[in-house]
């Protein structure tokens, strides 16, 4: 049996690592239960039910004991998801996962989107103006924000790593790919892929800014992509099961 590696973070989420895999998984108190219960949901999240009093190392010896099966359930393909757009719904940043609240404010200047103590994605808007497609234009205007704001540094940070230069990065909207390295050297990234965990973020960026050297998917490409990132397999398999949960 592999031994499973678990850390806990400063919100309280776990992080189950086995098989080379990492899972967060959220922790949640109901009142009512009796027992401790853990849920893969259809969009990849990972949720630990427990009833009140339940301890930390409990939750530690649950995950380490069901480490296997949630790797063996995390691991199936997610069909795209079908969101309402409604408070309570899970959305992720970097692979931290947010809970969506929705605020509605009478004579509201400015509609807006805004993450609350790090847990909690808040879309303020006007009364008559609470209609899904709009807080799903929202949220895409703020995912598209914060992808122009993280993706920009850790490009930099792995171009320079790798000793390639890419003239220019553009934040786009694709619907059947994550990246894409121009002829002139552009690097092109999906916003959307903002929402995966940051390895697997990384390794787009690694993938994409191999292209500048190699403009193909031969060997000498997977050899440079594996050179920079050992491990980029995992986060490549990630994007394969999980990547449709983060179309929307």
């Amino acid at each position: 049996m592999v031994r499973p590696y678990i850390t806990e973070d400063s919100h309280g989420n776990f992080t189950v690592t086995v098989r080379g895999l990492s899972v967060v998984c959220t922790t949640e108190k109901r009142p009512k239960r009796r027992s401790a219960a853990i849920q893969v949901l259809a969009d990849g999240q990972v949720k630990v039910l427990t009833p009140p009093g339940f301890t930390t190392e409990q939750i530690r010896a649950l995950l380490y004991d069901k480490a296997e099966w949630i790797y063996k359930h995390y691991r199936q393909p997610r069909s795209e998801p079908t969101l309402a757009f409604v408070t309570g719904e899970t959305f992720t940043l970097l692979g931290r996962p947010l809970t969506l609240r929705i605020k509605q404010i009478p004579e509201l200047e400015s509609e807006r989107v805004e993450l609350l103590n790090e847990t909690h994605l808040t879309v303020f808007v006007r009364p008559n103006a609470v209609q899904p497609d709009r807080v799903r234009d929202l949220l895409i205007q703020w995912y598209k924000d914060q992808a122009q704001q993280l993706i920009p540094e850790r490009l930099t940070r792995w171009a320079r790593y790798m000793g390639v230069r890419p003239s220019s990065l553009k934040i786009h909207a694709y619907k059947s790919r994550w990246g894409y390295c121009r002829g002139d050297g552009q690097i092109a990234i999906n916003w959307q892929v903002i929402q995966a965990p940051a390895d697997a973020v990384d390794y787009v960026l690694v993938h994409e800014l191999s292209h500048l050297k190699y403009p193909h998917h031969r060997k000498e490409f997977w050899d440079m992509v594996a050179l920079s990132f050992p491990d980029y397999p995992i986060h490549k398999e990630w994007l394969r099961y999980h990547g449709p949960a983060l179309q929307w």
